[in-house]
């Protein structure tokens, strides 16, 4: 289980790097939260982050592949989740 929240918070804080490139490409103002030092602060979480999933995918390699394989089944949900809200949406209407 340490594996998939390693992983999973490692993939959260990484959208902080999404999210700003989505503000400057729309030309609005990142007016979200500031991190000092950014981006090093959050690129060495991410790699403590990755080094601990990496750790525990050495010493608990059974405990670890089940995980990534529950990841790695909820996938095809998102998909179709994705897939059935598109086809919801009114004609016009874009995504984020």
């Amino acid at each position: 289980v340490m594996f998939l929240d390693t992983i999973t918070v490692a993939l959260v804080a990484s959208t902080i790097f999404v999210l700003r490139r989505k503000a400057r490409r729309s030309g609005d103002n990142y007016t979200g939260y500031r991190s000092p030092l950014y981006p090093l602060v959050p690129i060495i979480f991410i790699a403590f982050e990755l080094m601990i999933a990496a750790n525990v995918l050495l010493n608990q390699p059974r405990e670890a592949i089940y995980s990534a394989t529950f990841f790695a089944a909820g996938f095809p949900v998102f998909l179709a989740m994705r897939w059935i809200n598109r086809k919801r949406k009114p004609a016009g209407e874009t995504s984020i």
